[in-house]
Parts: structure tokens; C-alpha cells; sequence
């Protein structure tokens, strides 16, 4: 039995890391098991009433479901294909990556970097990050050229033409 800040929770048969979790009490008292078969049941605080939530491959899409909500939450990206790596964006365009399964987090990577080093440790899963992020193109400048910014779409830039007097852009 162990007890953290989000509830008390009994591991199946081995407290190793990737074992898992059989029951579980969540910190508003409510008690959640799931069964050697699959199940995952909530229940009245008093284990009375048991309802099934969700069995089989649902169970893992519910996982994966409030893993991606908490990753939007905390403002961090997680990499499809090796999911152990967690990226966090910093203000200036780079990423540390952040590998679960050992705790261990790169400095800050760059795009210059990860093209520079693209085989180094992070480098891969930023370079996944970078790739799913483009980063904003330039913009073209032409004399007497206005452009406007159409944030989320997939035209970045109006051109807004100037109308000389008398004509029609």
C-alpha cells in the first residue's frame, strides 16, 4: 500500500515501475479497481455499487485520454510514436525534452541544435516536436506592402495591396 498526494493505491503483484495498478482511492474518496480481467469499476465510497466504466482497449484509450488532457493542462507535447518523451516548448522557440521512463531531461534544444546533432540523446524526439510545430515563415517584404497575420489558418499572411489614388488595387 502506498500514499501519495492523489489518493492510496495498492500495485498488482510488484512494485516495480510499469506495474499496474489494481486498486486505486482517488483523493475525493472515491475507490476504483481494476480486475484481472479488465475491468474498471467505481465504486461508492463504501465499495457498494460497483459500475463498470470502460473494458478492454477502452481502459487504455481513457489513459490516454487524461494523459494528452493533462499534457494540454501543463503545456507540454508528447511524442506519438515513443511516448516515454515529454517536450516542453520554452517562449524562445526551444524544447527540453523529457525522457518518463528515466527522469533524465535534455538542456534546452534548438532547432539549430537538433539539426547540428541530430542523433545526440533528445535530439530525435525534439526534432519529432519540430517537425509537428513549424516554425512561423517569413514574411515576404515588397515596398509599400502591408501583411496581416491569419493566425490558424494555413495561409500565415494577407497581402493587403495599397490603393493609389485613382486606381484599383
Amino acid at each position: 500500500m502506498k500514499t501519495g498526494d492523489h489518493g492510496t493505491f495498492t500495485l498488482g503483484d510488484s512494485d516495480l515501475p510499469g506495474a499496474v495498478m489494481k486498486d486505486f482511492t482517488a483523493s475525493n474518496g472515491t475507490p476504483v479497481k481494476l480486475t484481472d480481467d479488465g475491468l474498471l469499476l467505481l465504486f461508492e465510497i463504501d465499495y457498494t455499487y460497483p459500475v463498470t466504466v470502460a473494458r478492454g482497449n477502452d481502459v487504455e484509450a481513457l489513459r490516454e485520454f487524461f494523459r494528452a488532457e493533462e499534457d494540454e493542462r501543463l503545456g507540454r507535447w508528447r511524442w506519438p510514436e515513443s511516448p516515454q518523451w515529454v517536450l516542453y516548448p520554452d517562449e524562445d522557440g526551444g524544447v527540453v525534452a523529457l525522457d518518463e521512463s528515466t527522469g533524465e531531461s535534455t538542456s534546452t534544444l534548438s532547432r539549430l541544435t537538433v539539426s547540428a546533432f541530430p542523433d545526440t540523446w533528445g535530439c530525435p524526439a525534439a526534432r519529432a516536436y519540430f517537425d509537428a510545430h513549424p516554425g512561423s515563415k517569413p514574411i515576404p517584404s515588397e515596398p509599400h506592402t502591408a501583411w496581416v497575420d491569419k493566425y490558424g489558418t494555413d495561409v500565415p499572411f494577407t497581402r493587403l495591396v495599397p490603393l493609389v489614388k485613382g486606381t484599383r488595387g
